[in-house]
This record gives C-alpha cells, structure tokens and sequence, in this order.
C-alpha cells in the first residue's frame, strides 16, 4: 500500500531544498544589532540550470502536492488554554504563487528593546490552506529573501539555515488544531543564532509571523523529532501567544472604560481630527466633538471604550486576506434622530500597530490592531477624547505612562521636563533619580491633572539634576501605594546627562 502521505512529506522535502539552491539577492543587515550579514555567492551557470530544473518541477507537482484533501479543517475555538497538538504537523513548503513578487505580504520584523515591527513586503508567497500560508510567510523571511528590512528592525529569520556553497537544509510544516498552530522546523546544522538577545528576537518574530494566519492564537514551535525547541539555549516547550513574547510586562490593555460625557445637546457626533503614529510603537488618536446642526465645537457625549479579540466579524480589506488579531471599540452616545453620518467603511491604515479603520458612524469606531498592548484615554477639555495605544515598553505601566524624556535622551542643563499621563491614587506621581551605581540621588512628586478614575489625567514637571552627577542616571517615575507604601507601576528610562 502506497503512503501518500509519507509520499508527499518526501517529495516536499526534495523540493524544498531544490528551490533552495537557487541563489538570491540578499539584504545586508550591517546596521542590526541582531544579525549579521549572511554570506554570498554568484550564480553561476550550471546554478542556472539547476534553479530552472527546480522551478519545473515546482510547477510540475505543486498542484499535486498542494491538492485539496478529504480532511475538515478544524474551526477556531473560542479563548481557552492553547491544546496540545497530537499529530504530527503537515509538511508545507511553499512554491511559486500565481502571483509571484507580490508586495501585499505582511510579515514581521524585531527592534532591541521594541515591540516587533509589521510591514508589507514584496516575495513569492502561496495562497492555499491556512498551514500552506503559514509556511509560506516563514520561508519568505527565511534566506533575506525581501527587500527592504524597516530601518532599525531585523530579520533573524535570515539566520536560521543561511544558504552556503549554493545549498541549504531547511523545512518547515504546521498544522492547524483549534486556535494553535504547531510548526516543525527541520534544521539540521541548527538554528544559526547565538545569544539571548538573538535568540529572544527570533522567538518573537517566529511567533507573530505564525499567529498572523486567521484563527491563530497561540504558535507551538518543534523541531523535526522532538516534542520541542532549543535557540541556543533558549528551550521552547509550549504554545506561546502575541501576549507572551511582545516585550511589554504589564499587559492590562483588555477591559474596558466607560465616561458620563453631556447628553443634553442633540446632534453631536465625534470627528477623528488628528492621527499619530510614532515608529510603529505608539497610537496616538484624538476625537473631537462636533454639533452637526451648526458644525461647531461641542462637548463631547457620553463614551465607552472597550478593547477584545477580533472576532473576524470586522471587514479587513487586506490584500493577504488575515484581519487584525484585536480591536479597540469606541462608541459615543447619539443624542438625535437619524443618522448620525461619518466613517462608514474600512480605512487601511497599515502602520503597525494600526491596521484599519473601521465604523458605521462617527458615532462608532473600531481600531484593528497587531497585538494587546496597553492603552489609555484622557480628556484634555470636554470637546476633546485622546486614546494612546502602545508606547516604548520602558516607558509604559499599567498606571504610568511617560513620553518625555525618551530612553536615551541626553541632558547638558540642569532640568528634565517630563510629560505623560498617570492613573494614580490622588494624581500624586513620584519620581526618583538613580546614578551610574544605582544610588537614589533625588527624589520628589508632581501631581497629574487627574486622579483615580477610568480616565488618565495628564502631567508636565521639571525635574531638578542634582549638581555634579554626570554619565549614565536612570529616571524612576512611579505611584506610591497608599496601602502599604511600596512602589506600584514603576517605569525606569535610562538618560544621560553631560
């Protein structure tokens, strides 16, 4: 009895490392601090030769090998513990799409110290089963095989199993079990990555790339005939969701908020005026309320903002056809007969972490969104509603968040002028600065423009640089709590002063 199965899985490791030695044109990555540039080759003309007989036979079996099959996909489950796949994962490996160079395929990169990067990028990609695409999103990152990387982001992708002597091994194959995708990487001269750094960047890029697919929540990365995987140290041996490797440590963006706002004028909608979307880290969106009746500057209504899972039920309007993973929902109150006017459609946005747009009204907006990373609202005025999404991870809390000074800022005077917004007991904010040892060398308190509530309140403080401390200080800006005295969302921005 013929397996096919075994057939297939065979055939497709032939043709993986067929397609593999066809030599591409590959992306430096000198200005990463996560990798380093692979090596390269000309292509010769027997390579020639050899790559056109690969891509032959790629056209020859790839309908057969990516042949529909009898086999029900599982349908994804609602939140839940991610489950343990039993079968091995389907092996998966991508050939050339119907649309080949496609610049419509969205990947992630990774930052030190940042939130990874989404962008789209131009590669052969395969539209087929839900494992197919996920393998194919994989083997487009793998080999520097797109162009640009996003200044100041990295593709340690590049890494794993770089292309030598014209030759490379490396297959991947998943399957798809409820919300988890478990993925099998046959690498055997090993990962290519080394250190913690690298290999925390790799952990996280492989994670989002592999949870991008619609229905996925959680990726469970093996290595071909173990249960689980190794990065240089670095041991993987469960499924691991966007949450758990996005660098973020307070993760309290789910929930939501609601505001008594004035429901007395009728007709009042809420414009989005101004957008802001700062080195795919921070969202900035600003709100304004408007009477539709005089087209002038009103309070705004009453408000609820509530953050979940996108359910699929948002259109996306996206070329690779997988909607954002989350949406932020603003609502206002409508105090007025008919319709109220505004968005209506889907706006693509696709400037990470952003992704769309989208409402019926401008009563009603949805933000889509690459991951659950915290957020807040305050009011400047009552005509005016800001929502912040994200933000440098240093500098962000579940109660804090300061975007002034940022990590790294360097200091000649005396004075550090500090801005953010804080949601603390009484609006009292302390602050504490550090020297090069880690010995507190000042400290004191400012007050926010709000104190506990669902809102944030605002701040803006200087603070003093004690006389003669130079080099490295790290900033402390945090709530005290009123229960027992300890201290509750501290952020720490490392600066320097000349």
């Amino acid at each position: 009895m013929i397996d096919e199965r075994q057939d297939d899985e065979i055939l497709g490791r032939a043709l993986a490392r067929a397609i593999e030695t066809i030599e591409v044109n590959e992306t430096a990555y000198e200005r990463s601090r996560f990798v380093s540039a692979p090596s390269r080759r000309l292509f010769g003309l027997w390579q020639l030769a050899s790559g056109a007989a690969a891509v032959i036979l790629a056209l020859a079996f790839g309908l057969w090998l990516t042949r529909p099959n009898d086999t029900q996909e599982p349908a994804a489950g609602s939140l839940k513990p991610a489950p343990t796949a039993t079968a091995s994962p389907q092996l998966a490996i991508p050939v050339s799409s119907a649309a080949p160079d496609r610049d419509n395929v969205w990947v992630y990169f990774t930052r030190d110290s940042l939130p990874p990067l989404g962008a789209y990028v131009r590669g052969v990609f395969t539209d087929g089963s839900r494992e197919v695409r996920i393998a194919s999103r994989l083997s487009l990152l793998r080999g520097s095989r797109i162009t640009p990387v996003p200044a100041g982001a990295s593709n340690p992708l590049a890494l794993v199993a770089p292309v030598q002597n014209g030759s490379s091994t490396f297959g991947v194959g998943a399957r798809i079990d409820g919300e988890t995708a478990s993925v099998e990487f046959e690498i055997p001269t090993g990962w290519g990555i080394h250190g913690a750094t690298q290999s925390r960047a790799l952990l996280q890029q492989l994670v989002y790339v592999i949870t991008e697919e619609a229905g996925v929540r959680y990726a469970r990365i093996t290595e071909q005939g173990k249960a689980n995987a190794v990065i240089d140290g670095l041991v993987v041996d469960k499924p691991l969701s966007r949450e758990d490797v996005f660098g973020y440590t307070v993760r309290a963006a789910t929930g939501s908020i609601s505001f008594g706002g004035d429901d007395k004028t009728p007709f009042v909608g809420a414009d989005l005026v101004t957008r802001d979307i700062q080195d795919g880290t921070l969202v900035r969106l600003t709100f304004e309320g408007r009477n539709r009746s005089t087209n002038a500057k009103a309070s705004l209504p009453s408000f609820t903002i509530s953050f979940q899972r996108n359910d699929g039920s948002v259109p996306h309007n996206r070329a690779d056809g997988a909607p954002p993973a989350y949406l932020l929902a603003i609502g206002f109150q409508w105090n007025g007969t008919g319709s109220s006017g505004g968005v209506g459609h889907v706006e693509r946005v696709d400037r990470a972490p952003l992704r769309l747009i989208a409402g019926d009204s401008n009563t009603s907006y949805q933000l889509g969104l690459d991951d659950a990373r915290p957020w807040r609202a305050y009011m400047p005025d009552p005509t005016l509603l800001i929502i912040e999404i994200g933000g440098d991870p240093r500098t962000v809390s579940d109660r804090i968040a300061v975007t002034a000074p940022k990590p790294g800022d360097r200091f000649a005077g005396d004075i550090v002028r500090a801005t953010g917004s804080a949601r603390v007991f009484e609006a009292n904010v302390s602050w504490r600065l550090r020297d090069a040892n880690e010995k507190a060398v000042a400290n004191g308190h400012f007050n926010a423009s709000l104190g506990t509530s669902q809102l944030w309140g605002t701040f803006e403080a200087s603070i003093a640089i004690p006389p003669g401390l130079h080099g490295s200080i790290t900033l402390e800006v945090y709530e005290v709590s009123p229960q027992d005295g300890s201290d509750r969302g501290m952020v720490k921005i490392p600066l320097t002063v000349s």
